[in-house]
């Protein structure tokens, strides 16, 4: 089983965008929660899928810094939400370290109860991302999410999802056939259409609203 991180975890105010007000505070920056969620996603669908080419660097290989484009990938972002803001560079570097805090995000309730019970199955569950190398210190800090089988993010991979190069890395890497995976995400065409793609199984996890077509699951227990 493979699951998207944001899915399992979310900060302790619930969004990000709600989150975000905490260290915009300071910069004066009057902006609604409303706007920065429009602004974000619009940012996010222009920057949050460029693959690592799109930098300029070339994909899959060994010893390249992938987790520079992450850095400048979210600059980019921030930059995008916050047009207005007249110190870009400290706002991002204090959203950065802000979301690399552990004790900023906690764990859905479904998701440990969910891993047991696969896991006494004998089915390996491994957290497959767009997240960066901060991933890996919530991962390790996470009592439940610290019990994953593997960790994969895009920076350590070489490829972004939604690019095939993502999935079939992993199942290289694993050493299994792709219908031998499961993808649980929230994200379309991330975590369900480019899985299948890939020949990968796919559950779409609709925590807010499972009756969008093709329906899903609301929570991970569902897959029990």
């Amino acid at each position: 089983f493979f699951f998207q991180a944001e899915d399992g975890i979310r900060d302790k105010l619930v969004t990000g965008v709600q989150t975000c007000a905490l260290p915009i505070c300071r910069f004066g920056i009057e902006v609604s929660a409303e706007q920065i969620a429009q602004r974000f996603s619009d940012a996010y669908r222009l920057h949050g899928r460029k693959s690592y080419a799109d930098w300029g660097l070339a994909e899959g290989v060994r010893g390249v810094d992938y987790e520079s484009i992450e850095v400048r990938r979210w600059r980019a972002i921030v930059g995008a939400v916050f047009p207005e803001s007249s110190s870009v560079e400290q706002l991002f570097s204090e959203l950065w370290d802000y979301y690399a805090d552990p004790q900023h995000w906690c764990v859905f309730d479904d998701v440990e109860r969910t891993w047991a019970a696969l896991r006494a199955r004998g089915i390996a569950i491994v957290i497959a991302s767009n997240f960066d190398q901060r991933l890996v210190q919530i991962q390790q800090h996470c009592r439940v999410l610290s019990t994953c089988d593997r960790l994969f993010i895009s920076s350590q991979v070489g490829f972004v999802k939604p690019q095939l190069g993502f999935y079939r890395a992993i199942s290289d890497e694993l050493r299994l056939p792709p219908d031998h995976m499961l993808m649980v995400g929230d994200d379309w065409e991330n975590d369900y259409l480019a899985p299948r793609r890939a020949g990968w199984q796919a559950v779409p996890l609709r925590r807010r609203d499972a009756t969008i077509n093709p329906p899903g699951i609301r929570a991970l227990d569902a897959l029990l």
